[in-house]
Order: C-alpha cells, then sequence, then structure tokens
C-alpha cells in the first residue's frame, strides 16, 4: 500500500469514519461506519459557520 493511501485510511479511521475488516492482523477490507457519516455534515456546518 502506498504511504499516501496509507496516510488517508490511518486518518478516516481515526476520524472514527472508516472500519476495517481484519483477517488476523491484516486489515482485508474497508467500509464506512453508516452510523459517523450521518454525524459529518452537521459537524462540519458546525465548523464553517463557527465565528
Amino acid at each position: 500500500m502506498s504511504e499516501l493511501k496509507h496516510d488517508h485510511i490511518f486518518n478516516l479511521r481515526s476520524a472514527g469514519l472508516l472500519r476495517a475488516h481484519m483477517s488476523g492482523e491484516s486489515a482485508v477490507a474497508y467500509s464506512l461506519r453508516k452510523e459517523a457519516i450521518g454525524g459529518l455534515q452537521e459537524s462540519l456546518l458546525g465548523y464553517l459557520l463557527a465565528d
């Protein structure tokens, strides 16, 4: 995996937006955490509209 791709995946997982599906100690697939995505718009608007 390229370093840039790894950084993006790490950031999305750290933000709670991405779930890793593991096989042993290796991630074999990723999926969006729909419950976290739902609050993303509200959080983003709050950030953009803050004084």
